[in-house]
C-alpha cells in the first residue's frame, strides 16, 4: 500500500513539470509582460522505495548446560581378556594299592600263652606285683598242665626272680583255655622284662562238666568287683577241690585280670551259687569268661 502511494505522487510530480514547460513554449509566441523570472529548478525524480524489511534478530536460543554423567559407582565391569584357558589335562588317577589282609601268625600245636600283662597293687600300704595270663590248649588231646614257670630279667638280661604259678585249671581239653595268677610283695630287683613258660604233658583223663546260670556282676562299696551266679556238676563223678574262675577281658581279648572262688564240693547233678571278688585292676574290662576245675585222680 505505501509502495502504491508512493509510485501515485512520483507521477503527479512529473505532470507538473511538463506543464510548465509547455506553458513556456507558449509565451514566446505571444510577447507577455515582463515579470518576475521564477527561480529554474531541475527537479530531481523522487525514487521511493520501502524501507527494507528489517532482518529479524533471532531470538538468542539458550544454550543447554550439559548435565555432568554421574559416575556410575559399582562393581567395575571387568575388561574381558582374551586369555588362553590351558586346556586340561586329564590326570591319571592311580590304580589303588590293594592293602594286604593282616594274616595272624598261626598259633603252634602247643599249650600256649595268648595273653599276659604284669601290674603293681598296693593295698593296706604294702606294694604286691601281680602277674596274669592265659593258656590255650592247641593239641588234638587233652593236656595236663605239670607247671607255668615265670622268669624274671634286669636290663643286662640277668635272671632276677623265678614264679611259679597255678594254673586255674590242670587238665585241659582241645581248644580250652583258662587264666593263671600269681602276686607277691617280694619283688625281683630291677626286672625289666619277663618270659612265660607252660609244662604239660598229653593224658587220657577227662575234664569235668560244668554248666552255669543266674550271672551277674557288680562292685561294692570298695570298688571290688564280683562275678557271682549258681554252678551245676553235670559230670558223673564228685568234684574234689572245685574252683569257679573268671577271666576279664579288654575289647581286643587281650587279658584285664582274673580270680576265682571256691564254693563247696558237688555230686553229679548238684549246683552251688559262687561269688568271685576282684580288687585290683579291674577298669577298661569289655567282657569276662566262666571256667570251673575240679581236681581229676
Amino acid at each position: 500500500m505505501k509502495r502504491a502511494m508512493m509510485l501515485l505522487l512520483m507521477m503527479m510530480v512529473i505532470v507538473m513539470a511538463n506543464a510548465n514547460d509547455a506553458q513556456g513554449v507558449t509565451d514566446m509566441a505571444t510577447p507577455m509582460p515582463a515579470s518576475t523570472p521564477t527561480p529554474w529548478c531541475t527537479y530531481l525524480p523522487l525514487i521511493m522505495r520501502p524501507p527494507p524489511t528489517p532482518t529479524p534478530m533471532p531470538t538468542p536460543t539458550s544454550t543447554r548446560t550439559p548435565t555432568a554423567t554421574p559416575t556410575k559407582t559399582g562393581t567395575p565391569t571387568s575388561t574381558a581378556t582374551n586369555t588362553l584357558t590351558p586346556t586340561a589335562t586329564a590326570t591319571r588317577t592311580p590304580t589303588p594299592t590293594r592293602t594286604p589282609t593282616a594274616t595272624s601268625t598261626p598259633i603252634p600245636s602247643d599249650v600256649v600263652v595268648t595273653t599276659s600283662r604284669a601290674f603293681y597293687h598296693t593295698p593296706y600300704g604294702t606294694t604286691y606285683l601281680y602277674v596274669v595270663g592265659v593258656i590255650l590248649n592247641n593239641t588234638a588231646s587233652n593236656q595236663h598242665i605239670d607247671d607255668i614257670v615265670v622268669t624274671f630279667y634286669n636290663a643286662q638280661d640277668a635272671i632276677v626272680g623265678v614264679w611259679s604259678p597255678y594254673p586255674k585249671a590242670y587238665i585241659m581239653s582241645p581248644g580250652q583255655r583258662a587264666p593263671f595268677k600269681d602276686y607277691n610283695s617280694d619283688m625281683p630287683a630291677g626286672w625289666t622284662r619277663y618270659t612265660i613258660e607252660v609244662y604239660h604233658s598229653t593224658t587220657t583223663r577227662q575234664p569235668y562238666s560244668f554248666t552255669f546260670s543266674n550271672t551277674n556282676h557288680y562292685y561294692d562299696a570298695y570298688g571290688c568287683l564280683h562275678a557271682v551266679g549258681r554252678i551245676t556238676n553235670v559230670d558223673s563223678r564228685d568234684t574234689f577241690l572245685l574252683e569257679v574262675y573268671v577271666t576279664l577281658f579288654y575289647v581286643q581279648g587281650n587279658i584285664v585280670n582274673c580270680g576265682g572262688t571256691f564254693p563247696p564240693d558237688l555230686d553229679p547233678g548238684e549246683s552251688a551259687t559262687f561269688d568271685i571278688s576282684i580288687c585290683e585292676s579291674t577298669a577298661g574290662w569289655t567282657y569276662f569268661e566262666l571256667g570251673a576245675d575240679s581236681l581229676v585222680w
